[in-house]
């Protein structure tokens, strides 16, 4: 299974397997998608509130002028996510290289990972420019070596090919598992 992370443009935070990725992204969009109504305690949780992190970050590529977007929505991801107990997931039957903690009380301790690696691509996006360097986007890359490098150079465009689904899911030779 390949491994699969984020990037800044000039770093890769190696984050998890791509199965992780796509639990992520799944269990994003049920919250996206249902809002998790039956947890009434959650009710901050609504329909349509992480547009970017469904669209852009799942494609694998927020341009640098969105980034302070797509960090309010991880904020508010993860606020969503610590109101739902990790029991809320159905248990995965996940791989030796996986980065998902099961025994964590809530879906954001779950993905505690996903999260730090979006927020270290975020503020590494911004560090590099502040420098006076080109302005990077956040990507979700596979993290081995040819791809990556591969990647690194990729522009929007190759991310996002209509009627295709996310480069970072099968580049390199790899399968959609599904």
């Amino acid at each position: 299974m390949p491994m699969i992370g984020f990037s800044d443009g000039k770093d890769i935070t190696e984050s998890a397997p791509l199965e992780d990725f796509l639990l992520f992204f799944e269990t994003l969009r049920g919250l996206h998608e249902k809002g998790y109504k039956q947890y009434p305690f959650a009710k901050t949780i609504g329909k349509g509130e992480f547009p970017l992190m469904m669209s852009k970050l799942f494609r694998g590529f927020v341009p640098f002028d969105e980034i302070d977007t797509l960090e309010n929505e991880v904020i508010n991801a993860k606020n969503a996510f610590s109101m739902i107990p990790s029991s809320f997931l159905k248990r995965p039957s996940l791989s030796s290289d996986s980065q998902i903690n099961l025994s964590k009380q809530s879906l954001s301790g779950v993905f505690e990972r996903m999260f730090d690696g979006i927020e270290h691509s975020i503020e590494g996006s911004r560090e590099y420019n502040n420098l006076g360097h080109p302005a990077l986007p956040v990507k979700i890359i596979v993290s081995e070596i040819p791809s990556a490098l591969t990647m690194l150079r990729m522009s929007e465009e190759d991310y996002n090919q209509k009627n295709k689904p996310p480069i970072w899911t099968y580049y390199g030779n790899r399968v959609i598992p599904r």
